[in-house]
Formats: structure tokens, C-alpha cells, sequence
């Protein structure tokens, strides 16, 4: 041995218990790895980790391509959203004028919330 490098270890019966608690650890270790029900998963063990950061292939966008949709809009006829409001306004009127719709404070608190969650 080299005349400069001091031992870590005077007493042989502390060397073999420090020996003796790194060996269980790294067994421990290696169980919690290989484990697949509980512990770290198989991709978290070292050697299977890797990062992949390349484009997509067009075979994979092109398999990803999503299913045909229907008409769409308001109700599935394929008219815009945004008549669905003139739509609205124009039921609302005759319904609170002919009172079959009585506006009271529930629907003041709804119309707030909308609006708060809207804007």
C-alpha cells in the first residue's frame, strides 16, 4: 500500500459492519427496482432510463388522425354558436312579458355566475 493513504477503518468489527450495511442497502435497493408492484418502477432503474426527442413519424400522425365529426354548431345542425344568443334573447322576450317565466332572485344569481365565468 501507499505510505500516504491513511486506512478509514482502525477496527476490523466496525470495517465489517460498514461492509455488512452497504450490502444490505444496495440489496434492498435493487429489490425496490426490480419490485413491479410497489417501489420505483422499472423505467425509474437506471440502466432503462433514456430521453427520445425526435419529430413524430407520419405513420404515427397519420394513424393519429382523429375520427370524422358530425355537423356540429348549435344542436348538431351545423348552424354558427353565436346565433344561438339572438335565438335566445328573441324565446326570452315573450316568456317574460306572457309571465311564464318569472325572473326572480335565483336567476339573477345565475345570470352573475355566467357572466363571472364567461368574462
Amino acid at each position: 500500500p501507499r505510505p500516504n493513504v491513511q486506512r478509514k477503518f482502525l477496527d476490523p468489527k466496525q470495517h465489517r459492519l460498514t461492509m455488512l450495511r452497504h450490502a444490505a442497502s444496495s440489496v434492498v435497493k435493487r429489490a425496490a427496482l426490480r419490485s413491479s408492484s410497489r417501489g420505483a418502477p422499472l423505467c425509474a432503474a437506471p440502466g432503462n432510463m433514456s430521453f427520445h426527442a425526435s419529430a413524430k413519424r407520419e405513420e404515427d400522425t397519420a394513424a393519429a388522425t382523429l375520427p370524422e365529426e358530425g355537423k356540429g354548431g348549435l344542436f348538431g345542425t351545423g348552424i354558427n354558436e353565436w346565433f344561438a344568443l339572438p335565438i335566445g334573447v328573441a324565446a326570452a322576450v315573450p316568456m317574460i312579458k306572457l309571465e311564464w317565466y318569472v325572473i326572480n332572485e335565483e336567476t339573477q344569481l345565475l345570470a352573475v355566475f355566467l357572466a363571472f365565468c364567461v368574462t
